[in-house]
């Protein structure tokens, strides 16, 4: 195992439980290979879901896919990151290409369009709900 797994391996067991190491072991990946795409999108989480910083998180899963745009792991985080930041175009054309990959867990992408459907009808809902 090199180095690189090694650091990815100890983040990953860190997370999300403590931040501070999984941070540390994600930057000595980094460190070695900035473009691991497994690292990168492990990074993505950490801004996405600890640190709600939408902007950064959205950088990370965009550069793991500029490694690697078959890595399926990617996919299901950043479309949830897409659907939590009303990126809804974004996140349907995101989810379009992603039925598309082999070996793709379809069921957990639909799910992630059932999510978005529901989300657009509410927001239909609630826009044709007229003042009283």
């Amino acid at each position: 195992m090199c180095s690189i797994d090694k650091y990815l391996v100890k983040a990953l067991d860190a997370y999300p439980y403590n931040l501070q190491e999984a941070i540390e072991s994600l930057d000595y990946a980094l460190s070695g290979d900035n473009n691991n795409t497994a690292t990168l999108c492990l990074y993505g989480r950490v801004y996405a879901e600890q640190l709600q910083d939408y902007a950064t998180a959205k950088t990370y899963f965009q550069d793991a896919l500029a490694a690697d745009i078959k890595a399926v792991f990617v996919y299901p985080y950043f479309i949830q990151l897409l659907i939590d930041f009303d990126e809804d175009d974004e996140a349907q054309k995101l989810i379009d290409f992603a039925l598309t990959i082999k070996g793709i867990d379809k069921p957990l992408i639909i799910s992630k369009l059932i999510i978005l459907k529901e989300n657009l009808d509410s927001i239909k809902k609630q826009n044709n709900v007229s003042p009283i």
